[in-house]
């Protein structure tokens, strides 16, 4: 006999319960599906040029591009509700001038403004968003609405001098950037639900062969605990954490940006030259993090023709780059943290293990009628409001800490990312149109962006064979336990804040790494003057020690940062190109002249993926980043990549200077399905080898799944005009 939870007639269900079992039915049957996802974009350029003398000339440049973009993200595991749209419009004005002061010396001095929208809508505006690892992702993204504003203004001036063999260039650059965004994080609510451990629902569920007087179900020993889903937690309305923030979500701020450099390329002999220069960047910071002034970039390069042949070259560099800081740790820092008390976004994080009222699951139950309501009540950011919270957890902006608060902060001589380059290339022309080339890529990035939670301490103690935190079953290896008994009698050996009215107390900290290692091997045949046949391959590898400067994707464990060295996420062993031209050798001929064919077979090999628990393993009350314990960060390797394409195009000519030409492209023609992601959500029990691949013969909402795949063949028709 089959019993329906959904049906109202249904015994064994309370009306709470049946409430929320056809609440989850509807958001499966509503979200899921085929949507279409339309981009819309134009653009337009108007340039004009003008010879004043030989000596000067100017140019004026507009141009003009808008984009609009409708659930971009409704794919794999992600419902409609949570889908977003995507508005960009983007107008830029620039002027420059161009003046020679002699045959060795000319000026180039650019004037540029533009002007920058870039808004994120979502398809659900009142939330909370409910996160169901595993099985999929409803409601409003916790950190939409977020509408951005940039205003920024150039100028640049380069000068070139020319003196017997030597050709220097120097100049400086200006950047003001303005940015006033306005980001609801937090404000939407998000429940997040995760494994949890079989105790939460029944002790026969969690020690089943436990005598019934000890506390057990007297169960035989071959019966076996179990935890409990996260789409039965879901149905239970347990969910591991619930995290909210109020407050202002407007950031303004402006910063400017200043270089200057000396360049100069000395030819020392006719078949070596000699590149070499020297860069300064200053990226000035306002507010919440310091100035970095030692932005020094040397840079090195060389030609050199060794046989004096004209047919080998060999090429090499080195350098040191910086990268601006992303716009968005400063903004974070300033909203999501503590200054004297005020808070200008109030954030807490409610634990399913918090004494009720403070307890998700308790604002899941009794808030459940005000989630996903559609449209917020006048007035209110969310569907679920402030003064709901408040009898659960009183969140306020100023004044004491609330229990559970999560706040960001910046490390005091935080600096800008640094990334030292070289390379070496060799290349051959052999004859009879054939060449080959030879080169290798090695690029070291220091300083990249990571949020550390400073309120963990090392103090707590390493266990083997033991559960998880809240008793979750593991894999029996070794972790460090920020749950574990002398935590909770000792707090002050375990956390920085022993009260836990700080429950996260992130750090952004310049000490990412990452380390590039690339061989490319290029073979290129021209066998006639309308037939060339192009070969390439790269043997490449990445590592690195963080994925994203968001704290959802924070080290696993947050005192021994060194345990998340691993393959990157964008790591890519082999890649394979082979390409072809072929044009039409009946140039004389009114039907087949003006022909052109391009085909392109490309193999990429699968890049690295993170096994994660999907719960909160070590108690540290980070809940999205836990990896099964001994398990690699990036252990997992994810699918291959093939596709032919192919592109036709002919070119009509009219008259002197116009021509139509007609294309007709195709992708993925043979409509091979490229599975592009891996349900990584493999519970916490999961045990070595760690080196899991994903399986196309399981569903998506089982662990090692493909929940998406790549474009099938699509094919792409356009026409231009030259005139």
């Amino acid at each position: 006999m089959t019993i329906d939870p959904t049906q109202s007639s249904n015994p064994f269900v309370s009306p709470a319960h049946l409430a929320n079992y056809q609440f989850i039915v509807r958001q499966f049957e509503k979200d899921g599906g085929l949507f279409p996802f339309p981009i819309r974009q134009h653009t337009a350029t108007v340039r004009l040029d003008h010879r004043f003398n030989s000596s000067n000339q100017a140019a004026l440049r507009y141009t003009f591009a808008h984009l609009t973009e409708s659930d971009p993200d409704v794919q794999a595991l992600v419902g409609f509700s949570r889908g977003s749209s995507l508005l960009n419009w983007d107008s830029t004005l620039q002027g420059s001038w161009f003046h020679q002061f002699s045959s060795n010396a000319v000026n180039e001095a650019r004037l540029q403004w533009n002007l920058n929208q870039y808004n994120v809508d979502t398809n659900d505006p009142g939330g909370p968003g409910l996160d169901v690892q595993g099985y999929g992702f409803f409601g409003r993204g916790i950190f939409l609405p977020s509408h951005t504003t940039a205003r920024r203004y150039e100028f640049t001036d380069n000068f070139t001098l020319i003196r017997g063999h030597h050709t220097m260039k120097m100049g400086f650059y200006e950047l003001i950037r303005g940015n006033n965004t306005t980001s609801d994080t937090f404000f939407a609510g998000r429940f997040e639900f995760l494994d949890l451990p079989g105790i939460a629902l029944s002790n026969c569920l969690q020690i089943p062969s436990v005598q019934i007087a000890q506390g057990g179900c007297g169960l035989p020993a071959s019966v076996a605990p179990a935890s409990i889903t996260t789409l039965q937690a879901w149905s239970l309305g347990a969910p591991a954490f619930y995290e909210q923030g109020f407050g202002n979500p407007q950031y303004a701020q402006t910063r400017p940006f200043t270089a200057g450099y000396w360049q100069d390329a000395w030819q020392i002999r006719r078949n070596f030259t000699l590149n070499y220069g020297l860069r300064y960047e200053l990226d000035s910071q306002y507010g919440p993090l310091s100035t970095y002034k030692k932005n020094f970039a040397p840079r090195l390069s060389f030609a050199w023709d060794p046989f004096h042949d004209q047919k080998t070259v060999v090429r090499g560099g080195y350098g040191i780059f910086y990268s601006p800081i992303y716009g968005q740790i400063p903004n974070v820092v300033k909203t999501l943290g503590n200054v004297n008390g005020m808070r200008q976004i109030a954030n807490a994080l409610v634990s399913i293990l918090g004494a009720p009222p403070a307890n998700s699951a308790e604002i899941y139950g009794a808030l459940f009628p005000k989630i996903l309501c559609g449209q917020p009540p006048a007035g209110a950011n969310s569907c679920i409001t402030q003064s709901d919270l408040a009898p659960f957890v009183p969140i306020s902006n100023t004044g004491p800490l609330p229990p559970g608060t999560v706040l960001f902060f910046g490390q005091p001589d935080y600096r800008n990312p640094q990334s030292q380059q070289a390379s070496l290339g060799f290349e051959r022309e052999i004859g009879n149109g054939l060449s080959v080339a030879a080169s290798y890529i090695y690029v070291h990035t220091t300083h990249l962006p990571w949020a550390i939670d400073k309120n963990l301490l090392p103090g707590a103690p390493i266990v083997s064979g033991a559960p998880g935190a809240n008793g979750l079953p593991t894999n029996g290896l070794p972790f460090q336990d920020w749950e574990s008994l002398q935590c909770v009698t000792n707090p002050t050996l375990c956390f920085a804040d022993p009260t836990r009215t700080i429950l996260q107390n992130n750090e952004y900290a310049s000490l990412a790494n990452a380390v590039y290692h690339g061989g490319i091997l290029e073979v290129k045949k021209r066998f006639t003057d309308r037939f060339t046949l192009l070969a390439n391959y790269t043997y490449g590898k990445a590592i690195d020690d963080s994925t994203n400067f968001n704290s959802d994707y924070a080290a696993f464990n947050e005192v021994n940062l060194g345990a998340e060295r691993s393959l990157s996420d964008f790591d890519q062993r082999h890649k394979v190109v082979v390409a072809a031209l072929v044009e039409s050798p009946w140039q004389n001929s009114r039907l087949l002249s003006g022909f052109e064919l391009s085909p392109v077979v490309t193999y990429n090999s699968g890049h690295p993926f993170n096994l994660l628990a999907g719960a909160d393993v070590n108690g540290d009350n980070h809940f999205t980043n836990d990896r099964p314990p001994g398990a690699p960060r990036n252990s997992g390797l994810g699918p291959e990549y093939l596709a032919f394409d192919l592109r036709l195009g002919r070119v009509f000519k009219l008259g002197e200077r116009g021509a139509l030409r007609l294309t007709a492209e195709g992708f993925n023609i043979t409509n091979r399905t490229n599975f592009a992601r891996v349900n990584n959500i493999v519970c916490a029990a999961f045990g070595p080898p760690f080196n899991a691949h994903g399986t196309a013969s399981l569903s998506p909402s089982q662990p090692l799944g493909f929940t998406g795949a790549l474009p099938k063949c699509e094919i792409q028709l356009g026409i231009r005009f030259d005139f």
